[in-house]
């Protein structure tokens, strides 16, 4: 196949025009119930791997489809090389295409399958004059994210077909919004006079004393407003900031203040903070590199380079960096981070003796870092599931040495994120949440076990139980987002899982009757 290999894009695709609400989507694959009931009734082959046109007509019509998308694509290294094509009838008429290799396609429509050589591809290179459409893989560390790169593809797709083919049809968007900011801008109470004299500091400390951040928060905007280069307002600013949990407006008044202050390092190194409090890790990153060329190396410095590094899926990178900042000086927080970093690359007996030295600890010490690794531990968890879901079907047509080695990569990945979950220290908070996270990764790493047994040994049992424990993992993940919620607001004692309770109850054969041996 001279190196290159395909890229699937079907299900990304579905699910991009599914967000859209244009159409409804029904995808070529067994994994579509919807296509697998009409297969069933049509009794039309489902083996193809690589249909000629006519199949392709043929199938659209016993399916009903009103609009036909044909996707193909190739990848050399990091480049990807993506087709597709929207026939409407049945496939019988061209209304839209995305690539220009099409005349390269020629024998994948005839159904004789064989790949471009580099000689064809520098011809069609030379015929287009450069206009070829090409993505450049997204790398997470230094590892390529195809997942990521395949989403890509299919969101530029919808989008474009929203605007061309599409743009007469109603959208119909998922309601799926984020929650809103909790106060970014903090509203002037009317007729309230404040100080600026040389007592204003003391009245923002006595605005502090009695519980009224709100007030302190406008009193230090005006005074940085008198005096811009002041550099003790900005800092106290920053500070309450903080210390109200307002870390997206603290980070944007660091950034403000260190081009100016005498000391940058200190408001650089707090901008880095706040933008990982916030999830943007590229901004914290920008920061942060704005105290390495300053030679600001420290504790701190090489802390925050671990979580830069931890949030950016650098896995060793963040387990060095956390050991240079405890071997200047440990605390509970960089030991959690670092045993997070080692479960995450693949390493849990390091995860362990990290874990096993924080057993003493007070852990409502480490909320603020529990919290961030969750966030992570959630997006991993997801992830891990969403490609066992789509390995599945995959291995039920054809086994092969790549497919076996992801389900041996998701099965490691869900073992590391399951030992830290198991014997990590939780914060009294979050207890509740907590106990069903290690519920949903004892079901994933069942199913991740399941699903590798099926690709080492091809038992059909083995994959119908991995699909059913993959389903029953996933579908905690409302209860879980749901309780952790509840714990992060302060009302969990308000807040009922009885019908939770009842269903997992329900579900513990799952676990229990396999739970010995378990790999945590």
């Amino acid at each position: 196949m001279n190196g290159y290999e395909s890229l699937i894009l079907d299900s990304y695709v579905a699910q991009a025009l599914d967000d859209i609400g244009q159409v409804s989507p029904l995808v070529w694959s067994m994994a579509d119930p919807v296509f697998r009931k009409i297969a069933a009734e049509k009794e039309f082959p489902t083996s193809w791997e690589s249909p000629n046109q006519r199949d392709i007509v043929s199938v659209a019509r016993q399916v009903g489809a009103e609009y036909t998308l044909v996707v193909w694509s190739y990848r050399n290294g990091s480049i990807v090389r993506p087709v597709a094509t929207l026939y409407r009838g049945a496939a019988s008429r061209k209304i839209w295409n995305y690539g220009d290799w099409e005349r390269r396609l020629t024998p994948f429509f005839n159904g004789d399958v064989r790949m471009l050589n580099e000689q064809s591809i520098q011809e069609t290179t030379d015929q287009y004059k450069g206009v070829q459409r090409e993505f450049s893989a997204i790398q997470v560390g230094r590892e390529y994210d195809w997942d990521s790169t395949s989403r890509t593809i299919a969101q530029t797709w919808a989008w474009l077909l929203r605007q061309d083919p599409f743009k007469s049809l109603p959208v119909r968007p998922k309601n799926d919004l984020p929650p809103p900011d909790p106060g970014l801008t903090v509203v002037k109470p009317p007729g309230v006079t404040l100080e600026t004299s040389g007592n204003a500091m003391k009245a923002v400390e006595d605005l502090l004393a009695i519980g009224n951040r709100e007030l302190a928060i406008v009193q230090l905007r005006d005074l940085i407003d008198l005096h811009p280069f002041e550099e003790i307002y900005r800092t106290k600013l920053v500070d309450v900031l903080m210390d109200s949990r307002l870390y997206n407006e603290a980070a944007l008044e660091a950034d403000r203040a260190a081009p100016m202050a005498q000391n940058p390092v200190t408001f650089y190194l707090q901008a880095t903070e706040c933008w990982l409090r916030c999830g943007n890790v590229d901004k914290a990153r920008k920061s942060l590199n704005e105290v390495l060329v300053r030679g600001g190396q420290g504790r701190t410095t090489y802390a925050l380079l671990g979580r830069v590094y931890l949030s950016s899926g650098d896995y060793s990178q963040a387990a060095e960096s956390f050991s240079q900042a405890i071997q200047l000086g440990p605390t509970p927080e960089m030991v959690y981070f670092r045993a997070a970093s080692h479960a995450l690359a693949g390493d849990p007996d390091s995860c362990r003796q990290d874990l096993a030295s924080l057993v003493d600890v007070d852990a409502s010490g480490i909320a603020d870092a529990y919290m961030e690794v969750m966030a992570l531990i959630e997006t991993l968890f997801e992830r891990t599931g969403t490609r066992t879901r789509d390995l599945i079907p995959q291995l039920r047509l054809r086994v092969t040495p790549d497919l076996t080695a992801l389900a041996a990569r998701n099965l490691l990945f869900a073992q590391g994120m399951g030992t830290l979950i198991e014997i990590g220290p939780v914060p009294p908070i979050y207890a509740r949440s907590h106990q069903l996270r290690q519920l949903a990764h004892k079901l994933m790493i069942q199913s991740t076990t399941e699903v590798f047994e099926f690709a080492k040994t091809g038992k059909a049992e083995t994959a119908n139980e991995g699909t059913m424990s993959l389903g029953e993992a996933l579908r905690m993940l409302p209860a879980i987002r749901e309780q952790y919620r509840s714990e992060q607001s302060g009302q969990a004692a308000a807040q009922s899982l009885v019908g939770e309770t009842k269903w997992l109850n329900s579900c513990k054969w799952l676990v229990s009757w396999q739970s010995s041996s378990l790999p945590l």
